[in-house]
């Protein structure tokens, strides 16, 4: 099985309605890294399609991610880190790191956990419980941030141009 299809598996199932929440809340341009990638998104929405959802919506700040999460589970988040802002954050603009990864896993918290030991951030090298909304979710049950308890598997780095 090559990457797409197990991540076609992996998105959706036939029959399946699939809600995408990407990141475009501000209106740079891909390149200042703060914001999903439309490439990206566009990808999701095919394997989403290909894999027989009923229905794939696309909505973005008007839906309240982490007051949601906690009525319905989502059941595969996807992170985009093709590029990764440092400094300035969230609206930039500041230093743009192309880290060329897009992650995926069934635990938000987990995800967005091992996110943050990626790169240094603001010039500083931070822990997952050094952010205030992964530690709120890991408290409430919403996820697993220590990263000992995690499965990591790397498929393949993306290219960025």
């Amino acid at each position: 099985m090559n990457r797409r299809d197990f991540m076609k598996s992996s998105i959706a199932k036939k029959g399946d309605r699939v809600l995408i929440k990407p990141n475009f809340s501000l209106s740079n341009a891909p390149d200042a890294a703060t914001t999903t990638s439309p490439e990206l998104v566009k990808e999701v929405v095919l394997m989403c399609k290909e894999a027989g959802a009923k229905r794939v919506t696309v909505a973005d700040h008007t839906i309240r991610v982490a007051g949601l999460a906690t009525v319905i589970k989502p059941q595969l988040t996807i992170l985009d880190a093709t590029r990764c802002l440092t400094t300035n954050g969230p609206s930039g603009p500041g230093e743009v790191v192309n880290l060329g990864k897009v992650m995926c896993s069934t635990d938000t918290v987990a995800l967005d956990a091992y996110a943050t030991t990626l790169l240094d951030w603001g010039g500083k090298t931070l822990k997952p419980e050094d952010i205030g909304h992964i530690k709120f979710a890991a408290e409430h049950g919403l996820g697993e941030m220590d990263l000992a308890k995690v499965e990591i598997v790397e498929v393949m780095p993306v290219k960025t141009g």
